[in-house]
């Protein structure tokens, strides 16, 4: 199977150039022999969101989950009522990454019971994480004019408008092990979401998607890896072990070079090494993602 490297509905929030190293003329009285390149922290900052940009959101995952004909189902989701449960913020900011995915998935599919249901219990997580302005009176008012409009696209865009508001908060707030959190929350529930409706096809397109994961987790990991000092991040690094090594075992052959192009608002990267996920490996891997998941939505850490 051809692997692409990544296929991400780049979104104008998540838009970052890649940061290129170029050399300078050494300073008077510089060591000519000392040109290691001096990294500022704006080039963190920027090479963080760089890495954080190539997770990508729920919307983007299940954008694309629709052309593997998966149909809705609300049994998958996180029941709202189970909010009361997240008392710490641990909880919360995994959870709301949960909730954003699931609100994410019933808007996609323009459920608007589902998505009204969502769209609140995200509203009350964020304001339990003090995220204030992730969503505001106007973006209900938008929501209740695009379910009596019968408007799913704008539906759909309003989710994404919860992740970013959100994330956005927390960047311009140097909130990041929130961030990673809900990050993470995010990427699991929408991996459960796509493995627990999909069923294995050799070569299929939904097979295709989840070895695309191989490469999201490990530029989560990379993000992850900035706010590591941070108890709870560096625990929940630490549960990705199995769902990792799932990965690590892909069968690998040798493929070609890498090529890049773009697709109205897709960017893609192809080529490179080819992967396959047999079926045993997709059990393995739909196991453990749904053994780390309930973790999530029951707080049992």
């Amino acid at each position: 199977m051809k692997k692409t490297l990544f296929k991400l509905y780049v979104l104008s929030f998540f838009v970052a150039g890649i940061i290129a190293c170029e050399g300078e003329t050494p300073k008077e009285g510089a060591d000519p022999k000392d040109d290691t390149p001096e990294v500022n922290e704006q080039q963190i900052n920027e090479s963080n969101d760089n890495r954080v940009s190539m997770v990508p959101t729920p919307n983007e995952l299940f954008d694309i989950i629709k052309e593997v004909n998966i149909s809705y189902d609300d049994q998958v989701l996180n029941n709202p009522d189970n909010i009361e449960n997240y008392n710490d913020k641990k909880a919360q900011s995994l959870n709301f990454g949960v909730y954003t995915a699931d609100l994410a998935f019933a808007a996609s599919f323009g459920e608007p019971t589902e998505s009204v249901q969502y769209f609140t219990v995200i509203k009350d997580m964020g304001d339990r994480l003090k995220i204030n302005n992730a969503l505001d009176q106007t973006v209900f008012d938008q929501i209740d004019k695009s379910i009596h409009e019968n408007n799913n696209d704008e539906l759909f865009n309003l989710s994404n408008d919860t992740y970013y508001d959100a994330y956005t908060y927390l960047k311009e707030n140097e909130r990041g092990p929130s961030l990673a959190l809900i990050v993470l929350g995010g990427w699991v529930e929408s991996l459960y979401i796509m493995t627990q409706l999909g069923e294995y096809e050799e070569g299929g397109l939904l097979m295709s998607r989840i070895i695309d994961q191989k490469y999201t987790l490990e530029n989560l990991y990379e993000f992850m890896e900035e706010y590591e000092s941070d108890i709870d991040v560096m625990e929940m690094m630490q549960t990705l072990y199995d769902i990792d090594e799932v990965f690590l075992s892909l069968k690998e052959t040798s493929g070609d070079g890498y090529a890049n192009s773009n697709e109205k608002d897709v960017h893609l990267m192809s080529g490179g090494s080819e992967f396959s996920i047999s079926e045993e490996q997709y059990n393995t891997l739909k196991n453990a993602v749904s053994a780390l998941r309930t973790k999530i939505v029951e707080s049992d850490f």
